[in-house]
């Protein structure tokens, strides 16, 4: 940190974890009044799965009480340093999470009148109509996240570039730079920029889409394609060409929408609780003197279950807290589950070869 006054500390390196910190443990307050503070919710757990989707004050007690506990250690710049020392510290300083261009390093070094001009006029109605309300990273999160299963990685088109003009001298990356919140952005940009790109063909096909080729049927055709929505002409579900004179079509997700038409081929599973059948706590009798063995979870986390659950012939199996959980299909995409404390051995191993608590 630099000292500007006694009272007044800027950071100098740190601001995004700093500011992950306080989304995550303090909040952001909303801006009506009649609502509190939003909390940021965990996402990316390599391990720790179970709790991907909580926020912070949903953890278990003990790891609330280690984060709470932890310390943060700081240093400062003393006051008076000349600001290009101060840059430079920055510069030398900026080598963990995502890496900052000069411009980026300058709007977070000076904050101010400029800055917070250029914010408003991102959020204006003319900006947001220009862009179609579009430029969102929702549906690679969603990926990330495990809610589309079939997912294996995102990886970007060898011809995606970041620096192509979408209007006379008015480049992506310049679009991309006005997308709040801030977190949005850098992730955006962090897809854009350090992505694998698809494997090379020898002699791809190209695809003729609105007067322009690419080798993206190549590689696409048996995949889904995510597009940002910054013409009228990535808003349909599939993107319609031409390959070797043969009218093709490509998947296109550019809208939340569009997650309908494409539900089996993601591996989107929505769970749907049963609970006539499937009591919370007791095993249930119906029908023929038939047994229903109880379903002990809440809706949220038996579709986070659900999301990670793994087939075993033919069924869905997970296991949470030491118990055996089965999902079963009512309709496409559409499960309902319960413990299964008859699932053979057999079945049992499966699951206990994955890290699930």
């Amino acid at each position: 940190m630099t000292r500007l006054r006694e009272e007044h500390w800027k950071i100098i390196d740190g601001l995004q974890r700093l500011s992950a910190i306080r989304r995550f443990l303090v909040g952001i307050s909303d801006d009506s009044a009649s609502a509190g503070r939003t909390y940021a919710q965990f996402i990316g757990f390599q391990y720790l799965k179970d709790f991907n989707g909580l926020t912070f004050h949903q953890l278990p007690r003990q790891y609330i009480r280690r984060i709470q506990e932890s310390q943060i250690i700081a240093y400062t710049v003393e006051k008076g340093t000349p600001d290009a020392v101060v840059f430079n510290i920055f510069q030398r300083n900026n080598t963990g999470g995502l890496k900052l261009d000069p411009q980026e390093i300058r709007h977070a070094l000076y904050q101010g009148k400029a800055t917070r001009l250029t914010e408003a006029l991102a959020k204006s109605k003319e900006f947001l109509d220009a862009t179609d309300r579009s430029i969102s990273p929702n549906l690679c999160k969603k990926a990330e996240k495990g809610h589309m299963t079939n997912i294996e990685k995102i990886v970007i088109a060898r011809d995606c570039d970041y620096t192509h003009p979408l209007a006379p001298n008015f480049l992506l990356q310049q679009i991309v730079q006005k997308i709040v919140p801030l977190e949005d952005r850098r992730y955006l940009m962090s897809l854009l920029k350090n992505r694998d790109t698809i494997p090379e063909e020898e002699n791809p096909e190209l695809f003729c889409f609105d007067g322009k080729t690419s080798a993206l049927y190549a590689y696409a055709k048996e995949d889904i394609v995510i597009s940002l929505l910054s013409n009228q002409l990535f808003s349909t579900p599939a993107l319609t060409g031409h390959c070797e004179k043969s009218e093709v079509s490509i998947r296109n997700l550019s809208k939340e929408e569009h997650l309908q038409h494409y539900e089996s081929n993601l591996g989107i599973r929505h769970y749907h609780a049963n609970s006539v059948k499937h009591k919370a706590h007791r095993v249930n009798k119906y029908g023929k003197g038939k047994q229903a063995n109880p379903m002990d979870l809440e809706d949220e986390t038996a579709q986070r279950l659900l999301n990670r659950a793994i087939f075993v012939n033919g069924r869905l199996y997970a296991k949470k807290n030491g118990k055996i959980y089965a999902f079963m299909q009512e309709s496409p995409c559409v499960y309902h589950g319960y413990i299964d404390d008859e699932a053979s051995e057999s079945v049992r191993r499966k699951p206990d070869k994955v890290l699930w608590d």
